[in-house]
């Protein structure tokens, strides 16, 4: 909660933190998880308190061969990072915004709302109507009129390919659960 991060950061006005991400959330049509938008709001404050002692990040964080700049990660790390410079009046590097985009966003779970869902590739549409109708056909179960199953299976690819393309590799803490049940 905000009161717990307001504990341990006690010169840093965290609901001015929770404000940008609200202002985030409605900006690109995303509702963060819970658990993601308390994960983000840690790392603001961290990353305001590291800026005011001077201990930046630095560019040898990320690969060389790994672009981020033009993707939607960056675009969203970048949006964020102009709003907490204007509010706490601190001017963060471009490894910075490459860091939140890279290592932090792109592996954040959040919702996106349905308008977003006309930008997707009509490539990732088809597999993903084509996965839904064969689980449909698997399992007899009519899964092909589930829209939110649709939008956040298109949404999953979207942002996996994403990582792919990035070579960042998530983890999933469940894996060794799914495989024995």
């Amino acid at each position: 909660s905000s009161e717990l991060m307001q504990y341990f950061f006690t010169n840093i006005p965290i609901k001015k933190i929770v404000k940008i991400l609200l202002l985030f959330e409605e900006k690109f049509e995303i509702k963060l998880t819970d658990n993601s938008f308390e994960n983000l709001l840690f790392y603001l404050a961290l990353s305001i308190l590291r800026q005011e002692q001077n201990n930046i990040v630095s560019d040898k964080l990320i690969k060389n061969d790994v672009t981020v700049t033009g993707r939607k990660n960056y675009e969203m790390s970048e949006w964020i990072f102009k709003r907490i410079c204007d509010e706490f009046k601190l001017d963060f590097n471009n490894a910075e915004v490459n860091f939140l985009a890279y290592f932090v966003i792109s592996k954040f779970h959040y919702l996106r709302s349905n308008d977003s869902f006309k930008n997707a590739s009509v490539e990732i549409m088809d597999f993903s109507d084509n996965l839904i109708s064969h689980m449909s056909n698997i399992f007899s179960i009519d899964l092909t009129k589930d829209q939110e199953l649709s939008n956040d299976l298109v949404h999953h690819f979207e942002d996996a390919l994403d990582r792919f393309k990035d070579g960042i590799h998530c983890i999933n803490p469940y894996l060794d659960e799914i495989k024995n049940n």
